[in-house]
């Protein structure tokens, strides 16, 4: 069978799981917001273990989950996945005019500039930051802003001085907890955070996959020092301060390897 075949094949298959299957049919959007999320971040992991076989088992326990919201609305009367497809083929038209229209586009960053203009006339968006999730986890939503505002013209963060607010920041967090001032830190930490989120857009890398394979390498590193204290048939608990910093420095070394 083709895509549209086994997309329709999808649809009557979810629409006979809602008549039928006890568990599909109490569903509602809230029940499923959680299912949602989670379907989300398995695709992340696998792309970033670059497991591609298993991406495309993830996307479609995705797909799966867009066309049980579609059905579910279709049941209440809001839409249906065909307002749904329509909907999307329709937007992606519109906001490629040097495509399927007559303008010229000729870098990415033209491309960005051309969206926002149509976003704010054709679409009625009252900011030029409308459309940025409210649920999206911090530093993600901190790129997404920043690049938002860069790309009307306003640069909060220019080249030179983003490096120069995070050293600004860096220096005020320390001094912050050194006079253990855990207000002054915290405000400290959100603009360094903030600093770090426009280099990351300018450089264009996602500070949020940068993290995450840090925390990966760090829970690697602790799970290979306690893998070897079982191996010596020792525990945490029995080593002295000494052997806790020795093994804070080694599971750090470690994480910083990547």
């Amino acid at each position: 069978m083709g895509a549209g075949e086994e997309f329709t094949r999808l649809v009557d298959v979810m629409r006979r799981l809602r008549r039928q299957c006890p568990w599909d049919r109490s569903q509602s959007h809230e029940t499923l917001r959680a299912y949602l999320l989670e379907e989300t971040y398995e695709v992340l992991q696998a792309l970033d273990k670059q497991r591609y076989g298993e991406l495309c088992e993830e996307l479609g326990d995705l797909m799966l989950q867009i066309i049980f919201h579609a059905e579910i609305a279709e049941e209440a009367g809001r839409f249906d996945i065909e307002d749904v497809l329509r909907g999307i083929n329709e937007k992606l038209v519109r906001r490629h005019p040097h495509v399927f229209g007559d303008k010229e586009a000729k870098t990415p960053a033209d491309v960005l500039r051309r969206w926002e203009s149509i976003k704010r006339g054709q679409e009625k968006k009252q900011s030029s930051l409308d459309g940025v999730p409210a649920e999206l986890p911090a530093l993600v939503k901190a790129v997404r802003v920043l690049s938002k505002i860069r790309q009307t013209g306003v640069d909060p963060f220019h080249a030179k001085d983003a490096v120069a607010e995070a050293r600004h920041w860096l220096e005020r967090l320390a001094e912050a907890a050194e006079r253990e001032d855990s207000g002054e830190a915290a405000g400290a930490t959100a603009m360094l955070s903030l600093a770090v989120a426009a280099l990351a857009d300018r450089l264009r890398f996602n500070p949020e996959d940068a993290l995450r394979e840090a925390i990966g390498r760090l829970g690697d590193a602790f799970r290979h020092e306690e893998s070897r204290l079982e191996g010596e048939g020792r525990a945490f608990a029995e080593l002295t301060d000494a052997e806790l910093a020795r093994i804070a420095v080694r599971v750090l070394a470690r994480c910083q390897e990547g």
